[in-house]
């Protein structure tokens, strides 16, 4: 794992997946997760030395980022369509796919045409 600036990690040496932390005081927000449990145990702890782990942000709902969160017992930060597979049952927040923005995820609760509460409103809350 190398600090690329103040604060901010990358970790390159898990296989499919490349990871990000922001550690500042004492707290740190990790972004995705290592495919296997036994390497997110690991990066964990390499966090953990750092700063308290808090924050799970899960950038996309492919494989290779969302299955590993599954034994991750931090606040989840991600998409409905990654936090679903990820099966966690921590406290989430869930941003939901604004088909007018290509694609990116909204907070934006304004009712949309076409929508329902479970996916044109953020939600916070238990999994």
């Amino acid at each position: 794992m190398r600090e690329i600036v103040k604060g901010v990690f990358l970790q390159e040496s898990y296989p499919g997946v490349r990871l990000g932390a922001v550690v500042a005081d004492g707290a740190a927000l990790l972004v995705d997760s290592p495919l296997r449990i036994e390497d997110g145990r690991e990066w964990l702890a390499e966090i953990g030395s750092r700063g308290r782990p808090r924050f799970l942000v899960l950038l996309d709902d492919h494989p290779d980022r969302v299955y590993g969160a599954r034994s991750f017992d931090l606040s989840l930060i991600a998409q409905t369509q990654a936090r679903d597979p990820a099966g966690t049952a921590s406290s989430s927040i869930s941003l939901p796919m604004n088909p007018d923005s290509g694609g990116r995820p909204t907070t934006d609760t304004a009712p949309r045409p076409n929508s329902s509460p479970s996916n044109g409103a953020c939600r916070s809350g238990p999994a």
